[in-house]
This record gives structure tokens, C-alpha cells and sequence, in this order.
């Protein structure tokens, strides 16, 4: 898996950094990308022409990635009211991100109205990957705040605490005509990011999800499919 990220936002300083700078706030510019190796092991069982049941897991995996973080600290030391100090902010970062587990378990149901009722149940286990974020700071280019610090380098450490995350997909696929075909989907799960760790900086989570669909639609030599989704976030 190949990844990359990219922050440019206000960012205050967490308990990992030196005693000194916890609290302190700037406004950084992030960018890094790598890549992992993962997997995806699964197993499919019929017993008859009507069920399908299905498992798959893919086991946690780290996906190592590496870049630059600069910033400007002025704001905060102006109003400070410290003079003479170089607000600029460069270090080389390494960025190790965990990407959680995922357990599946689904079946689906093979009517004989030619109808195909689907369930799958998912246990995402983000307690085992996102307890924290590290940033691993090295390469400081700031001679006044490596000064400061005692150190070209730290490590800076975002408390995350995310749950365990259950998702329940729920769908319908049936028959409107010899060709065309109609298909309904769902699928519903709760926030794991709890409210004392959550900022305008965290990402949407998708509560709830409904998509609709119609294939097999005939035009001339071709053929038209169309599907609508709609989704509600936390």
C-alpha cells in the first residue's frame, strides 16, 4: 500500500515534545509518503445452490513514510512578546502508521425469484493501531529553537484512543425486468473517535451510508447502469 499525507494546518505541540513545548502553537506545513505491505486472507463456503458464506481478515500492517514538516511560529511568539528568535520551523519527519485488522463475516441468500439478499458484519479493531500518532522529528534546521531545545530532534506524540469500530453492510439486489435490475444497499456504524480527541482537524466519519442502483438498462448496442448514494456523517 502506497500512501500520502499532507497537513497545512494551525497544529499545537502535544505532551510528547520537550517539557517546553506542549501548548505551543504554529502554523506547520506537512508532507510525507511511503508505502507498506499488507494482506487479505479469505474463505468463501457453499452448502447449497442458495447460501454463500463468506470470512476474510486482513491482518494489521505499518505503512513507514518520511518527508518534511516546516512552520512559522511567529503568532505565538509575538504574543509572547519574545524578540530576536527565529520563528522558523524545518525538520526531516518519520511517520509510522499502523493500519488496523479487519475481521469480516458475511452471507448472502440466493431466492429463488431470482432475488440476492446480502449481509456482512466487519470488526475494524482500531484500539491495536490508533492509540497514538508519532512524529518522529529529526534534522532541525532552527539553530535558536535546536538551542532551545538541546536537541536537533524529538519526538512528538498525538494522543488518538481510537475504539473498536463494528460495521454492519445490509443488501438487496432483485430483478425489475428481464434485463434490468434493481439494487439497494446500507451500511451503519458508530464514531470511534471519542469526543475528547476529536478537532476540526479530524476527518468525517461516515455514520450512515444508502445507495441505489439500476443496471441492465438497454440503449441500442449499449447499455445503462446509474447509481445514487447518499451519505450522513457524525
Amino acid at each position: 500500500a502506497w500512501n500520502r499525507n499532507e497537513l497545512k494546518a494551525p497544529y499545537i505541540f502535544q505532551k510528547g515534545a520537550p517539557s517546553i513545548l506542549p501548548g505551543f502553537k504554529a502554523l506547520i506545513d506537512l508532507s510525507v509518503e511511503g508505502n507498506g505491505v499488507g494482506s487479505h486472507l479469505g474463505l468463501n463456503y457453499t452448502p447449497n445452490s442458495h447460501w454463500i458464506i463468506g470470512i476474510s481478515y486482513q491482518p494489521k500492517y505499518v505503512v513507514k513514510a518520511d518527508g518534511q514538516v516546516t512552520g512559522d511560529a511567529s503568532a505565538q511568539l509575538a504574543s509572547l512578546g519574545v524578540t530576536n528568535f527565529n520563528p522558523n520551523i524545518n525538520y526531516d519527519v518519520a511517520i509510522d502508521t499502523t493500519v488496523p485488522s479487519v475481521l469480516a463475516l458475511a452471507t448472502q441468500y440466493k431466492a429463488l425469484n431470482n432475488i440476492n439478499y446480502s449481509v456482512q458484519l466487519e470488526k475494524v479493531a482500531n484500539k491495536n493501531a490508533y492509540d497514538f500518532l508519532e512524529l518522529k522529528l529529526s534534522n532541525g534546521q532552527n539553530s535558536d529553537l535546536n538551542a532551545l531545545l538541546g536537541a536537533t530532534g524529538y519526538n512528538e506524540r498525538t494522543p488518538l484512543a481510537w475504539d473498536d469500530q463494528y460495521i454492519l453492510r445490509l443488501a438487496i439486489d432483485l430483478p425489475l425486468s428481464r434485463d434490468v435490475r434493481f439494487s439497494f444497499g446500507a451500511a451503519v456504524t458508530e464514531n470511534p473517535i471519542p469526543p475528547s480527541h476529536t478537532t476540526p482537524l479530524t476527518a468525517a466519519i461516515n455514520k450512515a451510508i444508502f445507495s441505489f442502483g439500476l443496471s441492465g438498462i438497454k440503449l441500442g448496442q449499449g447499455e445503462l447502469s446509474l447509481a445514487y448514494q447518499s451519505v450522513y456523517r457524525n
